[in-house]
């Protein structure tokens, strides 16, 4: 495990996990933002080594859909993992857009015609899938504003941080010692099939500080850019905080949520942002 990132570990394995959670529209899809050399990419790299994840560097709307629409639709696959998004929206203008709104209805209502994106096809079952990925501050600072005005922002859960100074100097220790060549990768194992898990509407309140505590950050930023009122309500924030405490309970292999599940997800959300928490 790398050093300190325990918490981007954990927040990936409970995405995974929140796929299989029965009766939810949705799985949690994250969108990983830290600087270059966080490792970020190297953590999500492990994951093409499981079958329920589409391994991507690069993407197209139509390549997605031609090459692993019907994995998709079948639910074979149930998260795509991209490394890097900024290729994918490096391309011409009309690609770049409609890469977001295919991301949109992917990780939403999903995918049953695909004409819009250029391949002539319907579904039997809506292509619909989380989606894990990578980006830059600077990166996401030239997109964010256009994301959360088409809704991309509202649809991923952030995990954000940075490295304080001490820390920097631990990771060039662990480097100088060679000690990540001993860095083990070790899998989640995920259900063969979704499960029921039922949250306790009081469990759920318990939560909502977490939400508000985000959405003060919208409010924050849009009062900065001179609006009057921020761009998102919170609802998305707060239903992906449920499915990621309802994934916990699964993955310890219980049919209800309790409270350390909260706790669990409490603990989490101080990188379940994009404030940059020093770690």
């Amino acid at each position: 495990m790398a050093i300190k990132l325990a918490f981007l570990e954990e927040a990936i394995e409970l995405a995974l996990f929140s796929a299989y959670l029965k009766g939810e529209a949705q799985a949690v899809s994250l969108l990983i933002c830290a600087k270059a050399e966080s490792k970020k990419s190297e953590t999500v790299e492990k994951l093409k080594q499981m079958d329920s994840v589409l391994y991507l560097s690069d993407a197209t709307a139509y390549q997605v859909l031609k090459d692993y629409g019907d994995q998709i639709s079948r639910r074979a696959i149930r998260h795509l993992v991209i490394s890097d998004l900024i290729p994918s929206f490096s391309k011409r203008w009309e690609t770049s857009s409609t890469f977001v709104a295919f991301l949109n209805e992917l990780t939403a209502e999903g995918i049953v015609e695909s004409r819009t994106y250029a391949l002539p096809k319907k579904f039997a079952k809506p292509v619909k899938a989380g989606l894990i990925a990578c980006i830059t501050p600077p990166e996401l600072e030239d997109r964010r504003h256009k994301w959360v005005g088409a809704g991309f922002m509202s649809r991923v859960l952030p995990v954000s941080w940075s490295y304080a100074k001490d820390t920097v100097a631990e990771i060039f220790e662990y480097i100088c010692l060679r000690e990540y060549i001993n860095e083990e990768t070790v899998l989640p194992r995920l259900p063969r099939q979704d499960k029921t898990v039922i949250l306790d509407p009081n469990l759920a309140r318990l939560l909502l500080p977490y939400t508000y505590q985000y959405l003060s950050f919208w409010i924050e930023l849009s009062r900065a850019q001179g609006k009057a009122e921020a761009d998102l309500y919170g609802f998305r924030y707060q239903k992906s905080l449920q499915r990621l405490a309802m994934a916990s309970a699964l993955q310890a292999g219980r049919d209800a949520v309790k409270e350390e599940d909260v706790e669990r997800i409490a603990k989490l959300s101080r990188f379940l942002n994009l404030s940059y928490t020093q770690i």
